[in-house]
This record gives C-alpha cells, sequence and structure tokens, in this order.
C-alpha cells in the first residue's frame, strides 16, 4: 500500500502549531514552578488558640460552593489581626518552608497537559517512523528500479553483441563462399584454358606430324625411285627382292656409308643395292629442312 506523500505546506503548519503548543507548555510550567516553589510568607504564630485559614484557599472554597457570584468575599477579622511575632525554635529559623500541595484542579491540569505531550511525541514519533518507512520504500522501489534498468542495459549489450557477431559470422561465411566460387571459377577457366591450349597444342601436333609424315613418305618415296633409277639388276637377282639398304648421309645428301641389313637375294643383288646408293648421291633433299634424317632406313623393293 502506497503511503501518501506529506505536502511542505502541511510539514510547515505542524511545525509552527508544534512550537506554538511547546512555547504555550512551557510558558504554563514555568507559572506553575512560581506558583509551587515561591517562598511562602512566614505565618506568626497566635498568642490565642485559633486557626489561621489561607484567604486564597477560603476564596477557592466559597467558589466552589457559590458559582454565580464572581467576586471573592472579604477575608474574616482573623486573617486582619496581627499577633505578635512567635518564638520560632532553630529547625523552623533555619530549615526552608514546606511547599504547598497542588490541588487536584492542577493535578488533572498536569496530568492533561503530560497526556498531551506524550500524545504529541507519540505522533511526532509516529509520522517519523511513517517517513523514514516511506522514505526507506522509496529507496527501495528507485534500487530495483535501476536493477531492472541495468538488467535491461545488460540484455541489450549482449543482444546487440550477438547480433554483431552473427552479422560478422554471416559475412564472413558470405564472403568464404564468394571467394571459394571465384577460386572455383578461375580454377575451371584455367583448366579449360589449358585444355583448350593442350587441344589446340596436339591439334598443331597431329597436323605437324601429317604433314610431317607426309612430306616424309614423299622424299622417301623420291629417295626410293632414285634408288631404283640407279640399281642395275645383276643376272642372279630374281622377281620379289626386298632387301633392307642403310645410308648414311650428310647434310646436302651426300651417300657417305651404304650397308645390306635383310635381303632374299645373293651378294651379288646387296651389293647392286649399294652401288645403286652411291650413284644416287646426293639423294634429293627434304621438303622441309627439319625433316632431314642422316641415318636413312629404305625398303627396297625394285619392280620389273
Amino acid at each position: 500500500m502506497a503511503i501518501p506523500l506529506e505536502r511542505r505546506s502541511d510539514r510547515w503548519l505542524s511545525v509552527a502549531l508544534s512550537v506554538l503548543f511547546h512555547g504555550a507548555l512551557l510558558v504554563l510550567i514555568g507559572l506553575g514552578w512560581w506558583r509551587f516553589h515561591r517562598p511562602a510568607p512566614a505565618v506568626p504564630q497566635l498568642a490565642i488558640d485559633a486557626t489561621v485559614v489561607d484567604g486564597r484557599a477560603l476564596a477557592r472554597a466559597q467558589a466552589a460552593q457559590h458559582p454565580a457570584p464572581q467576586t471573592t468575599p472579604p477575608p474574616p477579622a482573623a486573617q486582619t489581626v496581627v499577633p505578635p511575632a512567635p518564638t520560632l525554635t532553630a529547625p523552623e529559623q533555619t530549615g526552608p518552608p514546606a511547599p504547598p500541595k497542588p490541588t487536584a484542579e492542577e493535578q488533572a491540569q498536569a496530568e492533561r497537559i503530560a497526556r498531551e505531550q506524550a500524545e504529541q511525541k507519540a505522533q511526532a514519533e509516529a509520522q517519523r517512523q511513517a517517513d523514514a518507512r516511506h522514505q526507506e520504500q522509496v529507496a527501495r522501489e528507485q534500487k530495483r528500479e535501476a536493477e531492472r534498468e541495468a538488467k535491461r542495459q545488460q540484455e541489450a549489450e549482449a543482444k546487440r553483441v550477438q547480433k554483431a557477431a552473427e552479422a560478422k559470422r554471416v559475412a564472413e561465411q558470405k564472403a568464404a563462399a564468394q571467394k571459394a566460387a571465384e577460386d572455383k571459377r578461375r580454377a575451371e577457366a584455367a583448366a579449360l584454358a589449358e585444355s583448350e591450349a593442350d587441344l589446340r597444342r596436339g591439334i598443331d601436333a597431329e597436323q605437324r606430324a601429317m604433314a610431317a609424315s607426309g612430306a616424309a613418305a614423299t622424299w622417301k618415296q623420291q629417295i626410293e625411285a632414285k634408288l631404283r633409277q640407279s640399281w642395275i639388276r645383276p643376272p642372279t637377282a630374281h622377281e620379289g627382292i626386298d632387301c633392307v639398304l642403310n645410308v648414311t648421309q650428310a647434310p646436302g645428301g651426300e651417300v657417305v656409308k651404304a650397308t645390306v641389313g635383310s635381303c632374299n637375294g645373293d651378294t651379288a643383288v646387296a651389293q647392286s643395292i649399294i652401288d645403286a646408293a652411291y650413284r644416287a648421291s646426293p639423294l634429293p633433299p627434304p621438303p622441309d629442312p627439319s625433316l632431314f634424317q642422316r641415318e636413312l632406313i629404305i625398303h627396297f623393293t625394285p619392280t620389273d
């Protein structure tokens, strides 16, 4: 349950009333103390046997019996007689006079004042305790609110850090994927280019080989034709001669060496083939200088 806050004007009014009340109370207490503790006049001891009556007590008694008249009757004659000064004993001359006892009305008033003071003190203490409880409750609520705010800020900061880390992770993954895709594309492009280059090189080599093969075949055919033209058939030669002629030539086609390997003819046939190689020197040059071969292996198969 929330305790209503005390307004500043109410507090100042309470303080002013409390000051006025305590001031009046102090004045009443001072008057009562002066009244009850002031020195009483020495009452002379009468030589006659009589009772001394205090005029104030008599006035109060008459006022209680006859409340209508407000005037105090004159004191009795006994109070007006001034007796001779009595002879006091030593203790009565030196000791202080006994204070008069307060009346019932004065006692009731003092008790009422004491009760009011106690009530005022209790109310002030209750108000102080209520204010203290209210301040404690406000402080606790402020502390709880500060803790809740700090917790909210911590949670927000944790979410922000987590979100930033997630965004960084996604960006790194995306960059890695893009790099991998780019590397793959480059590798594929390089592989394709290399494959195309290999294909072109293969085609070129094949074309060169085909061209060289054709040119070499033509060149060898030209050499075989010249060998056949230079060969003189011996009498022992028979049809279907097939011999292998090994020729060593110098650049320019000059035959420097000629030998016969396997041959189905006799020695005269083999020698005739060697002589034909020397007579055919210089041999026809190749169409492409790169086709030149120093060592030639020729299948010599003359036709009839």
